[in-house]
């Protein structure tokens, strides 16, 4: 399908094949979004969404410094993936210990007035961790 089908078939196709590539071996998986990122003819919003795939493999081995390379170009402006793009580099923030910063990306998505419910209703949970702050360290 992927060389001889319609396009939008074979963009399919080569999704499909990036999310089993990237179950198996995630940086394999990584490669084939990156080249989806990369292909212009599949448009604005597929070409985002094979970087926010590549970056969901890539969040827990990257630094929060290293997802924002990634991921800031799609959490800004009114691009169809800000709000999980910024999901996840809150959570990144959130579980590199820096909560203000996760805040401010949390508060941008609560604040969006078109974040949708489900990812509104996750997010005030991500809230609450970030208002009751880090546990303290056990002596």
């Amino acid at each position: 399908i992927v060389k001889k089908g319609p396009p939008g078939y074979a963009a399919l196709a080569r999704f499909r094949e990036a999310a089993e590539t990237g179950s198996r071996d995630p940086a394999a998986g990584v490669a084939v979004y990156d080249s989806l990122a990369a292909d212009g003819s599949l448009g604005s919003a597929l070409q985002g969404l094979a970087q926010l795939r590549a970056a969901m493999l890539l969040s827990d081995k990257l630094p929060p410094d290293e997802l924002k390379k990634r991921l800031e170009p799609l959490a800004q402006g009114s691009s169809p993936w800000r709000n999980l793009a910024r999901e996840l580099l809150g959570l990144a923030e959130l579980k590199a210990g820096d909560y203000e910063a996760a805040g401010r990306y949390f508060d941008e998505i609560v604040t969006d007035p078109e974040t949708s419910p489900g990812l509104r209703q996750r997010v005030e949970i991500y809230l609450g961790l970030v208002k009751a702050g880090p546990l303290p360290a056990k002596s």
